[in-house]
């Protein structure tokens, strides 16, 4: 089934993939005759803390070859608030802190892998995370930020009525 799904995907073009979410937006994709791709997430079986993930990941990207992909890589260890811990952490909380923003950084590059796929390949991205996270500083992101056609847009989509359904 999941092979018919790509070969489909192959044939009509694949308008939207998304990494790091559950299938919202392939869901919505499908309410407005937009031809969805993948949704790549821990809810549908995709673990990226592991090279094997990631590497079939990137095949199927390679695959589907969806005109849009939408990345939201886990901003868990980015934003300025656990850094507020640092002044009454113990070695310990210290230690578990630069592990997990260690991996957190892993997640953040794989999705910039992506999206450098998709320039190469003449496609867009959307990067989906905090306004203030301190990802946004990383030497990484920042690299790509001075892609020649990329830009950052900031949007408080809650203001608009953007809501999660369940």
């Amino acid at each position: 089934r999941e092979n018919r799904k790509i070969l489909a995907s192959i044939l009509k073009g694949v308008d939207v993939t998304e990494v790091y979410s559950p299938d919202r937006v392939v869901k919505a994709c499908l309410e407005q005759n937009v031809v969805p791709g993948s949704s790549l997430d821990l809810t549908t079986g995709w673990d990226f803390s592991l090279r094997s993930h990631r590497e079939a990941a990137v095949k199927r990207i390679k695959d589907e070859k969806p005109n849009l992909i939408i990345g939201s890589a886990p901003c868990t260890y980015f934003p300025n608030l656990p850094i507020l811990n640092l002044a009454i952490r113990d070695d310990a909380w210290q230690e578990r802190f630069e592990d997990n923003l260690d991996g957190a950084k892993e997640h953040v590059r794989f999705c910039l892998r992506l999206y450098r796929m998709q320039i190469r390949e003449g496609r867009y991205f959307l990067h989906e995370h905090q306004q203030k996270a301190a990802s946004w500083k990383t030497p990484e992101v920042q690299s790509l930020l001075g892609t020649p056609g990329v830009i950052r847009v900031e949007a408080d989509q809650c203001r608009f009525g953007l809501v999660t359904k369940n």
